[in-house]
């Protein structure tokens, strides 16, 4: 944990570098360290949980995913895409990580919802599970950057790729630094 000010509050949050910590504590400790693409569900069943699918209803359709760590489940939109619910999973995970001590027992992860810290470490640790940094990094020059391949390579969706190579500044524009106050290298 870090901490930065917000007004007159203290705020802790993770950085990009203590997330790709994070990640590959986790990878290792369950003996997936170097799998591409990762094998998520190793990595549900590691953290003592469980992956349900639910059937979205108009007021969970748009809900990709949630966790509940009371009751240790996962669950996932029966009706988005696998490589949708690739991301998604990846992400849940990262809460459980990250977030699993905080005061939300329950949390949601929404197509539409405005980007919270916690979405953003989310986010970020899912990216770095699915495509770890060197390795991406090394993959996306070899496949020709081009985001479709790069996509194949890592079992995600292209979108996902492509924020990915923004992020690792790979492309010309980083959609997701506004969460990111002190990116270390």
């Amino acid at each position: 944990w870090r901490e930065r000010t917000l007004g007159r509050w203290k705020v802790p949050y993770y950085s990009r570098q203590d997330i790709r910590k994070k990640v590959s504590d986790l990878v290792e400790s369950a003996g997936v360290n170097g799998q591409i693409p990762v094998p998520l569900e190793a990595l549900v069943d590691h953290l003592g949980y469980e992956l349900m699918e639910f059937e979205p209803d108009a007021e969970a359709d748009a809900i990709s995913g949630a966790v509940s760590h009371k009751k240790k489940r996962i669950y996932l939109n029966a009706d988005d895409s696998a490589r949708r619910k690739v991301f998604t999973l990846a992400h849940e995970i990262g809460h459980i990580v990250l977030h699993r001590d905080s005061a939300d027992e329950f949390v949601d992860y929404r197509k539409t919802n405005k980007r919270s810290q916690k979405e953003w470490e989310a986010d970020n640790f899912a990216g770095e599970l699915l495509m770890p940094r060197e390795h991406f990094k090394k993959k996306w020059y070899a496949l020709g950057r081009i985001p479709w391949r790069a996509a194949s390579e890592y079992g995600v969706s292209e979108q996902a790729a492509k924020v990915r190579a923004m992020v690792l500044g790979l492309s010309t524009r980083n959609p997701l630094s506004d969460f990111d106050p002190d990116e270390e290298e």
